[in-house]
């Protein structure tokens, strides 16, 4: 049998409720010192910041036509980044929020694209007409968590996770690394990193793998490469500030293919060599 509550039997609990949390904060904020009152402003601060920053350049390089490809395709484009607080939106990984500790610890999420590959030579995006008939892979929405770890002034582990927000199509890759900062100087940064990266079964089939009616279209042999650590990477990156507003970016990275994915007939050289030169402007 459905039995009806008085409405005023159970609002008077609530109201009463209400009422002493009220009080409590209330009370709460009275016995707040200006110690505290400086405490959470000096914390929201950080959080959302005072100011923000924006820098714009122009940058250029040369890649690999996609991971595996012994030929090389020219990219010129726009550099940019805005922070605020712990929000921020650059061209390499897109927007998101970090927050680093006084103890070095550092952890961010971005969302970033990733332009998949083209069946073709394409100046846009990765592609080459060596891969005609395997189907393009279509781009899609990523979400990144980087976690690291400073373990001395000058070098910091660090760890990331990149899911593809497209039903699991494209898979999903992994990355673990050090990072050590070899030159620090007012005028010249130096830091080198080196890289395992890593993919599941899904995304090393999407990138390396050759499936049957793939390998017909294509006449590329059929290749299963399975999940595991794709490619090994080191990489260079030197920094130098012409004065508080002009700066310039040089890096230089190497990548070694491993074994998982090498024997794949999409992998045409086995070492990829990426060189990308960047000029900014801060306002």
């Amino acid at each position: 049998m459905y039995r009806s509550f008085k409405p005023v039997g159970v609002a008077m609990p609530i109201v009463l409720a209400a009422m002493s949390t009220l009080a409590l904060f209330s009370t709460t904020a009275q016995a707040q010192t200006p110690a505290d009152n400086a405490a959470q402003t000096s914390t929201i601060s950080e959080l959302f910041g005072t100011q923000t920053d924006v820098s714009i350049g122009v940058g250029a390089g040369v890649d690999q036509r996609y991971m595996g490809a012994k030929d090389f395709r020219f990219d010129a484009l726009p550099t940019f980044n805005i922070s605020r607080g712990i929000f921020f939106a650059d061209f390499i990984r897109g927007a998101g929020v970090q927050y680093q500790t006084a103890s070095g610890f550092y952890i961010s999420q971005t969302f970033n694209y990733d332009y998949g590959r083209a069946d073709e030579n394409d100046f846009f995006r990765p592609g080459s007409d060596y891969l005609k008939g395997m189907g393009d892979v279509k781009g899609t929405v990523t979400s990144t968590v980087t976690l690291s770890q400073r373990i001395t002034p000058w070098l910091s582990v660090n760890a990331q996770a990149e899911f593809g927000l497209d039903g699991h199509v494209r898979g999903n890759q992994y990355q673990f690394g050090l990072e050590s900062t070899a030159l620090q100087t007012a005028a010249d940064t130096i830091v080198f990193d080196l890289d395992a990266k890593l993919g599941d079964g899904q995304y090393n089939q999407t990138y390396f793998g050759v499936t049957p009616s793939q390998s017909i279209n294509s006449g590329l042999r059929p290749y299963s490469p399975g999940a595991g650590l794709y490619a090994i990477s080191l990489a260079a990156t030197w920094t130098h500030k012409f004065d508080k507003r002009w700066s310039a970016d040089l890096m230089l990275d190497a990548t070694r293919y491993t074994n998982t994915v090498a024997d794949s007939p999409v992998v045409q050289r086995r070492t990829g060599l990426t060189v990308f030169t960047s000029v900014g402007y801060t306002f």
